[in-house]
């Protein structure tokens, strides 16, 4: 996913993703002085049924930024990015 807001952190993506159903991790780079996040995150979910409702939530307002979702077939499974 991408266009996040600096700030935003890992406990704010969960609960966002958490009606879609079960996250299993959340990957969130930092910028050189881990001060921020990159503006991007990487989420994992349970079941494909989960990554297709968050598919859904593209454009959804995240901390006032639009966040943009993709699909993602590293670590050998589908999901969110």
């Amino acid at each position: 996913m991408g266009g996040l807001y600096y700030y935003t952190n890992e406990a704010k993506l969960k609960e966002v993703f958490d009606c879609c159903g079960e996250v299993l991790d959340i990957r969130m780079p930092l910028n050189e002085d881990e001060s921020a996040n990159r503006g991007f995150a990487h989420v994992e979910f349970a079941t494909p049924e989960a990554v297709e409702k968050a598919m859904k939530m593209a454009g959804t307002q995240v901390e006032g930024r639009k966040i943009r979702l993709d699909y993602s077939n590293s670590r050998g499974n589908r999901m969110a990015r």
